[in-house]
């Protein structure tokens, strides 16, 4: 089977950092890159040193947040907050 003859799947298309960041509401490419760099976000990091983030993984950091989910996160820190995102 050739590259071409494989089914196309939007979520799993791969963006570069400032594609990704833009997704993301107030997160700018480089604070993406320190997520990606400490394993809080998916990441691929080519030999070239570029990063890419499949869509699917950018945008399941949008979906909401159970309430029950919400109680066992309470004291996971915010990435990029440090301790004042406790």
């Amino acid at each position: 089977m050739k590259v071409h003859d494989m089914q196309h799947d939007v979520d799993d298309d791969w963006l570069s950092s400032s594609d990704a960041a833009a997704l993301l509401p107030a997160t700018s490419a480089p604070t993406l890159l320190r997520w990606a760099k400490s394993g809080k976000v998916e990441a691929t990091r080519l030999p070239s040193g570029r990063y890419l983030f499949r869509r699917s993984a950018i945008l399941a950091l949008l979906e909401p947040v159970s309430q029950e989910d919400r109680t066992q996160l309470r004291d996971v820190p915010i990435p990029g907050l440090g301790r004042a995102g406790r």
